[in-house]
């Protein structure tokens, strides 16, 4: 009772043993085994055994006791409690029934004998057997060993327990269940040392931080990462969100941080701090990788390793081991051959070197650090499938996943040691051993530079990428040193310049001198360079943009791109002749005849490019005023030119910009200007040196009058006497902002505070002026205070003041310069030489400062580092301080461009529309929707008169504009006209809106979603409102904006939840809900929100902190981009445009922009005169359309189309069975989105949507041999090759199959088929040629011979070339596509060469990115590369999907043995000594025991006792399925009729036999009658001929026909638990095993006769047996821990085993062969007639079966009963016969649909009609809380009453069409009973059978 001497008593002819009772007295040991059905006995020795019951009476047992002479059990079926004689098997008696009865013991007092005394009795000191914690009773009650808890040891006493010195023990992860346990290695005792981590599912990574006791964990099926210290306490979730597979974690015990692998879509390498890692966590690294899994660290040096492992069993070096530095800088690989599944990693530190097992090829392998001496270290038999492994001393332990063993290797002896064996799965260990994260007393660490930098030998660090470029950006040239610098190259996607600098490629001929010495930009380089498919190839090498072409700028440098070809249409100029080119009205014609906008024109920038825009003539008074404008124009002499004042109606005037290059100061306005501003006088704001100026209104003048806009609202004051209105808040604020200072009347002194952020408060008068108004030489305030202490302002550096006086300011060569310019001499003296001695310490610009010793400074481009001595580069780009939208930094250089459809500007910065489409805002103020020009500004009416418009959006495609009204709770649209009024107004969404605050288009799928603030919801609709749904509900609180971006099909919305804001996202279908940012520390009111599609951001405002953030879409990187401005004090909405966020503002009532990364350049839009709400930006940019490309391949019976760069990923739904049989060609049409395909089996060609739908079969009349296949997209026609009364033809028809004819004739061996149609010529291949002819088959040619088995043609369509595979050559060919320049791409032999040998099959060509694609049919890959050749990939995740691929198609291995253990099915070779599998393994069963397959669609179907569950999958698990779900007992037998295509199974929980088709419908009962626990099964499809085996009272053989007829045994005799059943179809041998009498026997199947014993043994545990060819397999769980076993059928005695260690749960084998499915009936061809089920009976008979309704007098159609009980099983409505209770098929079809079926109570029927699908019947639910009714044909489902109270029951009357409900309470309970309804009158209602019984009726039922 210590837990030694451990002893297997029994172990063979036991399966699941569950309860176990002791006899004390006798020394017996029972037990009951419920798969067995029987209750054993043995003695203590485990001798003695013997059956005491078996059968029927004993199934379903739970638990066991015995007293005195009888045993008693509790039946989990009927909940009785039986007493069983355990001496006489006959006498058993059921008790009692006892709802819910479970464990039972007998209390008496007898059953616990005491003893005289007890080796564990109290000690006079309190402690039992003298044991400080436990004492247990040894080997009897005398002895007995003390035990201390978890977490101590016991001392040398034997009896005392304290906790270890130094703890050291092995701590480890396993499943099922999920727990951590920790265990001493100092001890042969399986203690627990630690308190076990509990409560997991699968801890698959561990680790440990010594310094605070963690252990920190990863479950990869819980999605988290936790800690708990190893005494049990404080367990915590420290990660759970983004964390997809994780399974390797590391700990950096120096640095305090957890690093990870997360195996999901991204693949990353991420880090976070072991405290508050939520917040601090970052991503190191990205891609590149397939399956990271186990990762260690090396804090003391830097560095950090992972493991990467690829399912790939062809290509031995994918699997690989990479490092890189801590921080993700410097990745490499590290090991990558003769390495696939490298599971475990440790290090150890003190050898450095690294250890690592491969679970593919299971060793254990070893390498220094420094890549040397790798080696083997350990490969022997115990290695089955290594997980996890760890380091101590000189031994080495792992974890085996598969037999749940722990190991332990002594590196000196070689020997190996079990430590501990458990339940398998195991996962990850660790030696827990403080010493292993300490660093030794006398080490110091390396002072070196951080990861990812390089040591100059001055001991300055600069990023390790600088070195080696030119530079010299040590300032000691060590970085660019010969000897380091030797053969130094740049990376692929890099050029490398003569001075070592490496650039990007991108980079090159693009007009800018990146390399230092213009090479980048010479002729030579520039000439080379091949633009892309969309850029013009300048005459000087530069690529532009094909749009940039004749648009009358110089855009290549050298004019090519403007050339006098641009407007010649004809060739010969004559077109242009005498021609003036106009320009539209609302343009301007330049001197050069260039047309730019008109209000360009005297702007003072230089559009023209000639400055004729800016000339006096046209800048002229009279020439503005001729000008369209929203504002009065001006223009004001100056000392070199006009300046320009725009005056606007709608605010105060500005001043625009002086003349170019213009710097003198203008004159005074003139008295026209400053009337019409309302200016006294001008006031110019800036200095006489500035460029650029600004003309204010500070002092407005009185009596200037303005129209009144009207009466103003509580928030705002109305000015006297002009009745204008501005903000309440402008009253008393010093500033007057009424014409007549009326807003500052009357205030009695009383100023408001200013705003601090933004506002300098005059000392004596409090007056608020601007920040940017102090210390610049206006006074401002009427006391000066914003001129006072204004010394930091003006003399800063490079200048400084005196010691003793400010007011001199230095210029940098007045210090140190001999002279003392300062009167103290402060600017002279020692102080000099400190930035002579070693430059001051200063990297760069060392200073003097008087009386401050020294500075250090910046250059240009540098910025000083923290700690005021060192400069680096400023990051420009991260910091947003140059490029408006994309910007790329290569250390000085900086790098910007645009996103599609923008350009860059002149300054090289900016970037500006390239869209003619004019942006513009709408926006919504209440009760209007208002529209400003984003250009002109012109300010227009939208829709007036609305009752509360809140949000709104568009959709721009279709000109419509939706936006919601609060107070009518209605959704509206309306037409946007070109004119700018909005038409066509109607309300889409009228009811059922409380208050819609948010709204968002999807511009793609056509649908509109809005949120709910009061009903706490989100909803969607088609964009007419119809079919609306709710899409999220409930676990809101304040729901408020929404925005979606549906190219990634993803949304977002706003919560201002007071206890916890917050912005959450879902697909855009709802699923997949989770919150992305809640950390609101610096706000609480999430108010408006909208999306950043270029930068994949979501960008949002907080009215409570005033500010507006940007994140990315998962949440991560929030910036924050402006907060506190003056004219952001309560934002409510926000949009994007380019490279600014606009925003609205309720208390200033305005609408403003600023740079969306930086808040920088705020500028009002526009004032408003009430509250303005929402704003939206109506372009085409801001609704962007989706670009479909994928990757679109074929394979026998699948058609995929997956995303390019990440093949896992599935663009589209994947076509499959039944939709396809076998595929050889596919094409597609991009204009209908639709997919053609030609399918060899079924003689068709068949069409469907991308998306799965509008599948249908276009060409079907009886064509034979469909080759090629293309698509006309131009003409709409559709091309393939067939054969057709002996003579194979191109065809041709339209897209739908119609008018189909034939165009070219005589081909002798077509293989495929091309069209250009844009050149009207069709190509393909006739044997070794290829052929071209014009679209109608005229003009037929040879256009090359000899080209060695020529295969997938493709035309490139843009660059007019047709590519082709010469497979025998190996070649790759190209030519133009009339056939001339043939070429072959020579760098592509070596590749193809290897490929042909293995066959190369299919070729495609990408005309967006120059790719080309092919599958390498052999080893199983698809490839790509440049047009050129260069660049060869291997899509290396597509090639388990395309194993042995030929015709695009897949074939699996022919002949394999399949077998069945509780945890799936797997495949393995009939070669016994091929140890590979031979299937991927099936997973996710819980009890798997019969299997068998259907050859023709290459499906293994099995049966899950566990689930209860008949399932099948593809053998590539390319789909996978329930058929049968529910209504099954036990489940065992299972058999596939390959020629009728339907499936048998035997269940012997019900004792029955059912047949069904292949995917599981029409399930019918076959024999019901006298079985007694069937198992196996087999059918013989070809005689017609059904066997089965049964384990009851009186074991037997049964055999039937199909049809469940002529049922006869065969055996039953010398048999007790006949299992295995097998049939050998070429001798007509009946093959079984007993797994009682250990046999395997056989027998005639036609006559039972000729019994013979094939193979008898003894200790053996025989399961199942399977006959093919010569031989037969079984299974022996008995043998080498569970073995299949090979003999010769005729002799087995002379056994070969295949395969050992596979457990006892060992069950069915079975061999896959598909030529086993030979053979026909009548039952082949269109399934024999029959309506529902053919049954072969043999000698061409059949009969017709119906599993739903009754056979008609035809004898082949099923007709429906005209009465039927139904009844509810709560979720699915199912039925039984009122009539025949021996029928116990459905009488209809169950349904269930799990939408709306939760919990269906009460049901009534309407049979006032006749006919399928007439009659109606009502059901409750009482999760949904209404009423449905739905057909009897289970269409048209509908909810009646909604919202109904707790209807028990139905009735449903029927009065003059009338239908009357009225709910009965028929008892208190809802579940257990069942109500009879209708005409019938029965005594009883038999009790149903079948999974209702389980349920126990939860439901109620119904006569029909």
């Amino acid at each position: 009772m210590d837990g030694m001497n451990r002893t297997r008593i029994v172990e063979s002819k036991i399966e699941q043993p569950t309860a176990l009772a002791v006899d004390l007295v006798n020394k017996y040991v029972y037990w009951i085994d419920i798969y067995l059905d029987y209750i054993e006995v043995v003695d203590y020795q485990g001798r003695n055994r013997h059956t005491v019951i078996q059968g029927r009476q004993v199934r379903h047992l739970y638990s066991l006791t015995v007293f005195e002479n009888y045993l008693y059990a509790t039946n989990s079926d009927n909940f009785s409690i039986l007493r069983i004689n355990r001496y006489n098997r006959t006498d058993v008696q059921a008790l009692i029934i006892l709802e819910n009865a479970r464990e039972i013991h007998v209390y008496q007092k007898r059953t616990q004998p005491s003893v005289r005394s007890h080796a564990c009795e109290v000690d006079p000191y309190g402690m039992p057997g003298g044991c400080s914690h436990i004492c247990l009773l040894s080997s009897n009650y005398k002895t007995r060993t003390c035990r201390c808890r978890t977490g101590f040891v016991l001392g040398s006493d034997g009896r005392s327990c304290k906790r270890p010195k130094n703890e050291l023990f092995l701590f480890y992860g396993k499943g099922r269940p999920g727990i951590i346990r920790g265990m001493d290695l100092n001890s042969k005792v399986a203690d627990e040392y630690m308190i076990p981590i509990e409560n997991l599912v699968n801890p698959r990574a561990l680790d440990f931080h010594a310094e605070t006791n963690y252990i920190y964990f990863a479950d990869t099926t819980s999605f988290l990462i936790g800690r708990q210290k190893v005494d049990g306490t404080e367990r915590e979730t420290i990660l759970k969100d983004d964390l997809d597979n994780v399974e390797g974690i590391a700990v950096d015990w120096i640095g305090n941080n957890l690093y990870w692998t997360n195996d999901g879509h991204r693949k990353t390498i991420t880090v976070a701090r072991l405290e508050k890692a939520s917040q601090s966590r970052k991503t190191l690294l990205e891609g590149d990788m397939s399956h990271p899994r186990g990762i260690v660290v090396d804090p003391v040096n830097g560095w950090m390793y992972w493991t990467d492992w690829e399912e790939d069993e062809i290509d031995d070096s994918v699997g690989r081991i990479e490092k890189a530095w801590m921080d993700g800088y410097s990745r490499q690989i590290f090991v990558t051959s003769k390495m696939l599944w490298p599971n475990g990693l440790t290090l150890d530190y003190h050898t450095n070197v690294l250890y690592w097992c491969d679970a593919y090829y299971d060793h254990i392998e070893r390498i220094f650090l420094n890549g040397t001496d790798r080696k083997v270290v350990y490969n022997g038999k115990e290695l089955n499938h290594p997980f996890g492994l760890s380091h101590h001393g000189n031994y080495i332990f792992w974890t085996d996943y598969m037999n749940g063993s722990i190991f332990q290797l002594d590196l000196m002896m070689r020997n190996v040691t079990l430590l501990r064996s458990e339940r398998p799965p195991l996962f990850g260990l660790q030696i827990y051993d403080r010493y292993k994260q300490q660093v030794n007393p006398g080490e110091v660490l390396p002072q070196l530079c951080k990861p990812g930098e390089f040591q100059c030998n001055n001991k300055r660090c600069i990023q390790d990428r600088w070195r080696c470029d030119g530079d010299d950006d040590c300032l000691d040239a060590s970085d660019e040193h010969s000897e380091i610098c030797f053969n130094h190259s740049c990376p692929d996607d890099q050029f490398k310049c003569q001075n070592n600098r490496c650039i990007p490629k991108r980079w090159l001929c693009d007009g800018a001198n990146d390399c230092g010495n213009n090479e980048d930009e010479s002729n030579e380089t520039c000439a080379a360079r091949t633009c892309q498919v969309d850029q013009f190839s300048c005459g000087n090498g530069r690529c532009i943009p094909k749009s940039w072409l004749c648009d009358r700028e110089d855009d290549c440098g050298d004019e090519t791109d403007e050339m006098a070809s641009c407007d010649d249409d004809c060739g010969d100029g004559s077109d242009e002749l005498g021609c003036v080119h106009s320009c539209s009205s609302n343009q301007y014609r330049c001197s050069s005849g260039r047309c730019i906008p008109s209000h360009w024109a005297c702007d003072g920038d230089n559009d023209c490019g000639d400055f004729s825009d800016e000339t006096k003539t046209n800048c002229t008074k009279e020439g503005l005023a001729n000008r369209s404008s929203p504002w009065p124009w001006f223009a004001i002499p100056g000392q070199c030119g006009l300046w320009e004042v725009a005056a606007s109606t709608l605010g105060p005037c500005h001043f625009l910009q002086p003349p170019l290059a213009c710097s003198s100061e203008p004159q005074p306005v003139g008295a026209a200007i400053s009337q019409t501003c309302g200016w006294s006088s001008p006031h110019w704001h800036g200095a006489a040196n500035r460029s650029q100026w600004e003309l204010r209104s500070a002092k407005p003048a009185d009596g200037a009058e303005t129209p009144s806009p009207g009466g103003c609202n509580e928030k705002e004051f109305q000015c006297n006497p002009d009745g204008n209105c501005v903000p309440v808040l402008w009253r008393c604020d010093g500033e007057k902002d009424c014409e007549d200072g009326s807003d500052e009347k009357g205030c009695n002194g009383t100023i408001r505070l200013c705003d601090e952020r933004t506002k300098f408060s005059c000392k004596n008068t409090g007056r608020c002026i601007s920040k940017a108004w102090l210390c610049d030489g206006d006074i401002d305030c009427d006391d000066q205070s914003d001129e006072d202490n204004c010394e930091s302002y003006m003399c800063g550096p490079p200048k400084y003041p005196c010691a003793n006086d400010t007011s001199i300011c230095l210029q940098p060569e007045k210090l140190c310069n001999g002279r003392r310019d300062c009167p103290d001499g402060s600017d002279e003296g020692d102080l000099c030489d400190e930035c002579s001695l070693n430059n001051g310490g200063c990297s760069h610009q060392c200073s003097v400062v008087p009386g401050r010793r020294i500075v250090c400074s910046c250059p240009t481009g540098l910025y000083l580092n923290p700690d005021n001595k060192t400069c680096e580069i400023v990051d420009y780009c991260t910091k947003h301080l140059k490029c408006s939208q994309v910007c790329e930094q290569h250390k000085h250089s900086v790098k910007c461009s645009c996103y599609e459809g923008w350009k860059i500007s002149n300054d090289g910065e900016s970037c500006t529309s390239i869209d003619p489409f004019e942006a513009f805002i709408i926006f919504s103020i209440r009760h209007e929707i208002r529209k400003i020009d984003l250009q002109k500004r012109d300010y227009s009416l939208l829709v007036p008169g609305l009752r509360n418009t809140i949000a709104l959006d568009f959709h721009f495609n279709q000109s419509l504009l939706y936006w919601t009204d609060v107070v009518e709770d209605k959704i509206y649209r309306g037409k946007l006209s070109e004119t700018g009024g909005v038409s066509a107004i109607e309300v889409v969404v009228q009811h059922g809106l409380a208050t819609p605050e948010g709204l968002t288009v999807d511009w793609i799928a056509g649908n509109i979603y809005w949120i709910d603030s009061n009903l706490d919801q989100i909803e969607v609709a088609k964009l007419d409102g119809t079919l609306r749904t709710t899409l999220i509900a409930g676990a809101m609180e304040h729901p408020r904006a929404i925005a979606l971006d549906p190219r990634y099909g993803i949304l977002f919305w706003t919560d201002w939840d007071a206890n916890f804001p917050r912005i959450e996202s879902a697909s855009m279908s709802g699923a997949g809900r989770k919150i992305i940012y809640k950390d609101m520390d610096t706000g609480a009111w999430p108010n408006g929100l909208t999306v950043d599609h270029f930068e994949k951001r979501i960008v949002w405002t907080d009215a409570r902190s005033d500010a507006i953030y940007s994140a990315l879409y998962d949440g991560t990187d929030m910036i924050e981009i402006i907060r506190g401005h003056e004219y952001l004090s309560h934002p409510f909405a926000v949009s994007l445009y380019g490279s600014e966020v606009y925003w609205t503002d309720w208390r200033t009532n305005t609408l403003s922009k600023a740079n969306k990364w930086t808040g920088q350049n705020v500028s009002v839009i526009q004032k408003t005169s009430a509250q303005p709400f929402d704003l939206q930006i109506y372009h085409p940019s801001r609704q962007p359309q989706e670009m479909k490309k994928f990757l679109l391949y074929a394979r026998r019976s699948e058609i995929r189309g997956v995303d390019i760069e990440n093949p896992y990923f599935n663009f589209i739904t994947a076509f499959t069975v039944p939709d396809i049989d076998d595929v050889t060609v596919i094409d597609f049409d991009s204009a209908e989105e639709r997919l053609y395909w030609t399918d060899v089996k079924t003689q068709t060609i068949k069409r469907a949507f991308i998306n799965g739908t509008g599948l249908e079969t276009v060409i079907s009349r009886d064509i034979q041999s469909i080759r090629g296949l293309a698509v006309d997209w131009v003409s709409r026609n559709l091309y393939w090759i067939s054969s057709e009364f002996d003579e194979t033809q191109i065809n041709v028809a339209h897209l739908d199959g119609s008018l189909k004819t034939s165009i070219i004739h005589g081909i002798d061996k077509p293989q495929c088929l091309a069209v250009h149609p844009v050149r009207g010529k069709l190509y393909w291949t006739d044997g070794n040629t290829i052929n071209m002819a014009n679209m109608d088959g005229s003009n037929s040619k040879i256009l090359f011979q000899n080209q060695k088995d020529p295969v997938g043609l493709s035309v490139d369509y843009l660059e007019d070339k047709l590519y082709w595979i010469s497979s025998g050559n190996g070649t790759i060919n190209r030519c133009n596509q009339d056939g001339s320049n043939l070429e072959i791409i020579e760098s592509m032999k070596e590749e193809l060469t290897k490929a042909t040998a293995l066959t190369v099959m299919g070729l495609s060509v990408d005309y967006l990115e120059d790719k080309l694609y092919w599958i390498s049919s052999g080893n199983g890959t698809i490839n790509r590369c440049n047009q050129d050749g260069s660049n060869l990939e291997i899509i290396e995740s597509m090639k388990e999907e395309l194993t042995k691929a030929t015709a695009l198609t897949v074939m699996g291995i022919e002949s394999f043995l399949m077998y069945s253990v509780h945890e799936g099915i797997r495949g393995i070779p009939l070669d016994p000594n091929d140890k590979t599998d031979a299937l991927m393994p099936i997973t996710g069963t819980s009890f798997a025991v019969g299997i068998d397959f259907y050859g023709g669609n290459d499906t293994i179907y099995w049966t899950d006792m566990g689930f209860n569950k008949i399932s099948r999958a593809r053998r590539d698990q390319t789909w996978k399925e329930d058929i049968i779900s529910n209504g099954l007992g036990r489940v065992e037998g299972i058999a596939v009729d390959w020629i009728a295509g339907n499936i048998y199974w035997t269940d012997h929980g019900f004792n029955l036999i059912e047949v069904a088709r292949l995917n599981g419908s029409f399930r019918y009962v076959i024999i019901s009658q006298g079985l007694d626990q069937p198992r196996s099964i087999a059918v013989h499809p070809e005689k017609g001929y059904l066997f089965w085996t049964e384990w009851g009272q009186t074991p037997c053989i049964g055999k039937a026909q199909l049809d469940g007829s002529e049922k006869v045994v065969l055996v039953s005799l010398g048999i007790a638990w006949p299992n295995g059943i097998s049939i050998d179809y070429e001798e007509n041998k009946l093959y079984w095993c007993d797994a009682r009498t250990d046999k395997i026997e056989r027998i005639d199947l036609e006559s039972g006769g000729n019994r013979e014993i094939v193979l008898s043994g003894s200790n053996v545990d025989m399961f199942s047996v399977a006959v093919f060819g010569a031989y037969i397999y079984w299974s022996d769980r008995a043998h080498a821990n569970g073995s299949i076993r090979r003999g010769h059928k005729n002799d087995a005695t002379d056994a070969v085993t295949m395969r050992t260690g596979l457990g006892i749960n060992l069950k069915e084998v079975k061999v896959f062969n598909r030529q086993r499915e030979k053979g026909t009936n009548v039952c082949a061809k269109n399934n024999g007639g029959c309506q529902q089920l053919c049954l072969y009976r043999g000698n061409a008979q059949r009969t017709c079966a119906c599993a739903h309704g009754y056979l008609g007098e035809d004898g082949v159609t099923c007709l429906r009963h005209d009465g039927y009980l139904l009844y509810s099983g709560r979720t699915i409505l199912k039925s039984i016969h009122l009539s025949d209770e021996t029928n116990l098929n459905s009488p209809v079809r169950p349904y269930e649909n799990p939408d709306y079926f939760k919990n269906v109570i009460a049901l009534a029927f309407d049979y006032s009609l006749k006919g399928t699908g007439t009659n109606r019947i009502f059901f409750s639910d009482a999760h949904f809380g209404n009423i449905q009714l739905i057909k009897d044909n289970w269409a048209g489902r509908k909810v009646i009453i909604e919202k109904s109270l707790h209807l028990i029951l139905l009735s449903h009357q029927c009065k003059c069409g009338i239908t009357q409900f009225k709910p009965v309470v028929v008892s208190s309970e809802v579940g257990g009973k069942m109500q009879q309804f209708g005409i019938y009158k029965r005594a009883s209602i038999k009790k149903i059978e079948g999974d209702a019984g389980h349920e126990g009726m939860k439901g109620r039922a119904a006569q029909m």
